[in-house]
């Protein structure tokens, strides 16, 4: 059996805490995104293995929940986790697949192949600067460039 050790980019350590900030979420290209406010908690889990980021936000007078869960192999830079979104996953759970980019950032896929051989899905892209975290979520679909659909722009909670 293979032992793989699990942990999380040293830069990222330190992001644990509490964030507030601003959602933008596009419907559609042409039109304004949708804001809305986000609050954000992170931590460190599983003995220093995962970073969790645990989030409320709210769509008109509706209130939503999500979290992801993200760990890297430090030997090849692999990433695997989780995203789940009481509105934009409703019941399911997507696992992610990615690695740790050039500049750092950490990039995550989770992609559903259909019967007819076509892809949906998304990708996060996370980076953590200092005092500003910044996911941004694309959605994913055979054929077309990534569409950028949701970006959380949040600071730390003073």
């Amino acid at each position: 059996m293979l032992n793989l050790v699990m942990a999380i980019p040293i830069q990222f350590k330190s992001c644990t805490g509490g964030w507030k900030g601003t959602k933008s979420i596009w419907h559609t290209g042409d039109k304004p995104p949708l804001l809305s406010g986000v609050w954000l908690d992170a931590r460190i889990a599983a003995a220093g293995k995962v970073l969790v980021l645990a989030y409320d936000w709210n769509k008109d007078s509706d209130s939503h929940q999500g979290e992801i869960g993200i760990s890297v192999l430090p030997e090849t830079g692999g990433l695997s986790g989780y995203w789940l979104d009481s509105w934009h996953n409703q019941d399911s759970i997507n696992q992610l697949r990615g690695y740790v980019q050039a500049d750092g950032s950490l990039f995550g896929q989770c992609v559903h192949v259909a019967a007819d051989g076509t892809t949906t899905g998304w990708e996060l892209i996370l980076n953590y600067e200092k005092d500003q975290l910044h996911l941004q979520i694309n959605e994913v679909k055979s054929g077309l460039s990534p569409l950028r659909k949701i970006c959380f722009a949040i600071n730390r909670d003073a």
